[in-house]
């Protein structure tokens, strides 16, 4: 709360920029224009991945956060999850820089290894029934999203025409949005339906979809995102 509180001091004050630009249309700016359409398939697929991670990450706060309740964790135990999640997200880049100078900029193979960390956490997680195994699963997670989350709205940028840099994050962000709205109610149908080891098996079973569609990006988009 107070983080928003000063963050909406600041923005009041200082963003406040007066922009007195004025731009001609263009309509190779345009999402469909034939030109863009190319970018726009491999945007697409993207997204979908996108869409498909945070299905399976939102998991974490709100179907295994019920479950980890159900098997007498308690409520402190579930908080630090989330606390080593952000501290390992500040001081593990040392530990996965070595694989991301080896990738060589390739974005690709770097969301192919975080999606399937992604993979390995929930299996590791399937069999939890005790907090030092969600633990082991959730330094798992960290990892894999520090190689998926960061990959994303760079692999837009560079699939952003000119000038559409700022609407192509928006469209990945919207992807994540959207992950995150449904995948509560995805897996908390899956538990109420079934139980908690068919929604992990089904996380799972999503991610290697996610895989499948990393896959068919690289193969759609190999002509405009380039290894740095």
């Amino acid at each position: 709360l107070c983080m928003y509180i000063l963050f909406a001091i600041v923005a009041i004050f200082n963003f406040n920029i007066n922009l007195e630009i004025k731009v001609k249309p263009n309509d190779s700016l345009t999402l469909f224009a034939k030109e863009n359409r190319p970018q726009l398939l491999s945007l697409l697929l993207i997204c979908a991945m996108f869409c498909i991670c945070w299905i399976a990450y939102i998991q974490w706060e709100s179907t295994i956060a019920s479950f980890t309740q159900q098997i007498n964790i308690s409520m402190g135990q579930y908080s630090l999850l989330w606390t080593v999640n952000g501290i390992l997200i500040l001081v593990a880049q040392p530990l996965i820089s070595p694989i991301i100078r080896l990738l060589k900029g390739n974005l690709k193979y770097q969301m192919y290894i975080g999606i399937a960390i992604f993979i390995l956490s929930f299996f590791v997680t399937s069999f939890a029934q005790q907090f030092s195994i969600f633990m082991i699963g959730m330094v798992i997670l960290s990892l894999g999203e520090m190689f998926v989350w960061p990959a994303v709205p760079a692999i837009a940028h560079k699939l952003a025409p000119t000038g559409k840099e700022g609407a192509y994050q928006g469209y990945v962000n919207s992807a994540s949005t959207i992950g995150k709205a449904i995948g509560p109610v995805f897996g908390g149908v899956i538990v109420d339906t079934f139980n908690m080891q068919i929604m992990f098996l089904a996380m799972m079973a999503l991610l290697f979809i996610a895989l499948g569609f990393v896959y068919l990006f690289g193969k759609a988009d190999a002509k405009y995102v380039k290894n740095d």
